[in-house]
Protein backbone atom coordinates (compact mmCIF):
# COMPACT_ATOMS: atom_id res chain seq x y z
CA UNK A 1 0.00 0.00 0.00
CA UNK A 2 2.69 2.33 0.86
CA UNK A 3 4.41 1.12 -2.64
CA UNK A 4 1.41 2.54 -4.23
CA UNK A 5 0.76 5.75 -2.06
CA UNK A 6 4.51 7.47 -2.94
CA UNK A 7 4.10 6.08 -6.73
CA UNK A 8 0.97 8.39 -6.49
CA UNK A 9 2.66 11.20 -4.74
CA UNK A 10 5.58 10.90 -7.56
CA UNK A 11 3.51 11.14 -9.92
CA UNK A 12 1.59 14.26 -8.68
CA UNK A 13 5.20 16.04 -8.17
CA UNK A 14 6.20 15.19 -11.86
CA UNK A 15 3.32 16.33 -12.87
CA UNK A 16 3.15 19.66 -11.22
CA UNK A 17 6.70 20.01 -12.66
CA UNK A 18 5.91 19.43 -16.22
CA UNK A 19 3.59 22.62 -15.74
CA UNK A 20 6.57 25.18 -16.59
CA UNK A 21 5.12 26.78 -20.15
CA UNK A 22 5.97 29.24 -22.09
CA UNK A 23 4.17 30.80 -24.46
CA UNK A 24 4.73 33.45 -27.39
CA UNK A 25 3.67 35.46 -30.53
CA UNK A 26 -0.05 35.33 -29.44
CA UNK A 27 -0.89 39.42 -30.11
CA UNK A 28 2.88 40.21 -29.35
CA UNK A 29 1.75 38.60 -25.46
CA UNK A 30 4.11 36.15 -23.63
CA UNK A 31 3.05 34.17 -20.98
CA UNK A 32 5.84 32.54 -18.20
CA UNK A 33 4.48 30.02 -15.95
CA UNK A 34 6.87 28.59 -13.38
CA UNK A 35 6.22 25.57 -10.91
CA UNK A 36 8.09 24.41 -8.20
CA UNK A 37 11.36 25.38 -7.69
CA UNK A 38 11.63 26.98 -10.98
CA UNK A 39 13.08 30.21 -12.07
CA UNK A 40 12.25 32.19 -15.32
CA UNK A 41 14.17 35.01 -17.68
CA UNK A 42 12.55 36.28 -19.43
CA UNK A 43 12.96 38.94 -22.73
CA UNK A 44 10.56 40.43 -24.51
CA UNK A 45 11.02 42.90 -27.41
CA UNK A 46 8.01 44.69 -28.55
CA UNK A 47 8.57 46.33 -31.76
CA UNK A 48 6.75 47.78 -34.76
CA UNK A 49 6.85 46.76 -38.39
CA UNK A 50 7.39 50.20 -39.72
CA UNK A 51 6.87 48.65 -43.36
CA UNK A 52 3.50 47.82 -42.14
CA UNK A 53 2.82 51.24 -41.01
CA UNK A 54 3.60 52.60 -43.50
CA UNK A 55 1.13 50.41 -45.94
CA UNK A 56 -1.43 51.37 -43.22
CA UNK A 57 -0.95 55.20 -43.53
CA UNK A 58 -0.63 54.63 -47.29
CA UNK A 59 -4.34 53.65 -47.04
CA UNK A 60 -5.34 56.04 -45.05
CA UNK A 61 -3.72 58.75 -47.52
CA UNK A 62 -5.40 56.83 -50.53
CA UNK A 63 -8.92 57.00 -48.84
CA UNK A 64 -8.80 60.48 -48.25
CA UNK A 65 -8.42 61.55 -51.94
CA UNK A 66 -11.74 62.75 -53.26
CA UNK A 67 -14.29 61.49 -50.59
CA UNK A 68 -14.42 64.14 -48.39
CA UNK A 69 -14.94 67.91 -48.54
CA UNK A 70 -11.14 69.77 -49.17
CA UNK A 71 -11.35 70.88 -45.14
CA UNK A 72 -12.14 67.74 -43.69
CA UNK A 73 -9.16 66.49 -45.93
CA UNK A 74 -7.05 69.03 -44.93
CA UNK A 75 -7.22 68.17 -41.35
CA UNK A 76 -7.26 64.55 -42.00
CA UNK A 77 -3.78 64.98 -44.04
CA UNK A 78 -2.67 67.32 -41.21
CA UNK A 79 -2.86 64.14 -38.78
CA UNK A 80 -1.52 62.08 -40.69
CA UNK A 81 1.65 64.37 -41.68
CA UNK A 82 2.25 64.43 -37.92
CA UNK A 83 2.01 60.82 -37.74
CA UNK A 84 4.52 60.31 -40.47
CA UNK A 85 6.95 63.10 -38.81
CA UNK A 86 6.93 61.46 -35.52
CA UNK A 87 7.24 57.96 -37.02
CA UNK A 88 10.41 58.97 -38.59
CA UNK A 89 12.21 60.49 -35.86
CA UNK A 90 14.40 58.46 -34.18
CA UNK A 91 12.87 58.88 -30.70
CA UNK A 92 8.98 59.46 -31.46
CA UNK A 93 6.81 60.63 -29.37
CA UNK A 94 4.01 58.59 -28.12
CA UNK A 95 1.84 61.06 -26.70
CA UNK A 96 1.85 62.86 -30.32
CA UNK A 97 1.30 59.62 -32.09
CA UNK A 98 -1.37 59.18 -29.98
CA UNK A 99 -3.42 62.39 -30.68
CA UNK A 100 -2.74 62.26 -34.39
CA UNK A 101 -4.80 58.72 -34.29
CA UNK A 102 -7.58 60.22 -31.75
CA UNK A 103 -7.86 62.89 -34.12
CA UNK A 104 -7.90 61.11 -37.66
CA UNK A 105 -10.72 58.76 -35.72
CA UNK A 106 -12.95 61.68 -34.82
CA UNK A 107 -13.10 62.37 -38.54
CA UNK A 108 -15.95 61.38 -40.59
CA UNK A 109 -15.04 60.18 -43.86
CA UNK A 110 -16.69 57.67 -46.61
CA UNK A 111 -16.31 53.42 -46.01
CA UNK A 112 -12.92 53.13 -46.98
CA UNK A 113 -11.38 55.94 -44.84
CA UNK A 114 -13.14 54.56 -41.27
CA UNK A 115 -12.07 51.05 -42.15
CA UNK A 116 -8.40 52.29 -42.56
CA UNK A 117 -8.46 54.46 -39.45
CA UNK A 118 -10.11 51.77 -37.60
CA UNK A 119 -7.05 49.10 -39.08
CA UNK A 120 -4.35 51.69 -38.26
CA UNK A 121 -5.93 52.86 -34.88
CA UNK A 122 -5.70 48.87 -34.02
CA UNK A 123 -2.48 47.96 -34.78
CA UNK A 124 -1.46 51.35 -32.72
CA UNK A 125 -3.88 50.55 -29.86
CA UNK A 126 -2.01 48.01 -27.40
CA UNK A 127 1.57 49.65 -28.11
CA UNK A 128 -0.35 53.01 -27.17
CA UNK A 129 -2.41 51.53 -24.73
CA UNK A 130 -5.55 52.62 -26.89
CA UNK A 131 -9.42 51.58 -25.56
CA UNK A 132 -9.94 48.83 -27.91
Amino acid sequence: MEAIAEKERRSARELYMAQDITINNIHNSQINNANGDSTINATQNNSLDMQHIMLLIDSVKQSIVGTMSSDTADIANEHVEILEDQLSRPDPKPSIIKTAIKGLKTIKGSIEFTAAITTLYSYFAPALGLPK
